[in-house]
């Protein structure tokens, strides 16, 4: 699944829809909290996007690639 935010492009890997799935996180808060969510780096290349919703807050974690983001996790964390 690819999709576009600013300059990178946004791949999202086989694992992490199907960690998505397997915790029931609804595919539009994963799309909204790429497309709005804040971003941190970490390390050399490591990226998180999180957002916070009424049901937790969503962080979606991957790593740089050129202009290529690459997530390869989504976790939830309920309130």
């Amino acid at each position: 699944m690819n999709m576009q935010r600013g300059e990178y492009e946004i791949e999202v890997r086989t694992h992490a829809l199907e960690q998505s799935l397997e915790r029931q996180i609804p595919w539009e808060l994963v799309k909204a909290t790429i497309y709005r969510g804040k971003f941190d780096s970490f390390g050399k290349h490591g990226v998180k996007i999180w957002k916070e919703f009424n049901i937790g807050r969503i962080t979606c974690v991957g790593f740089r690639e050129g202009y290529m983001l690459k997530i390869v996790t989504i976790t939830i964390n309920r309130w």
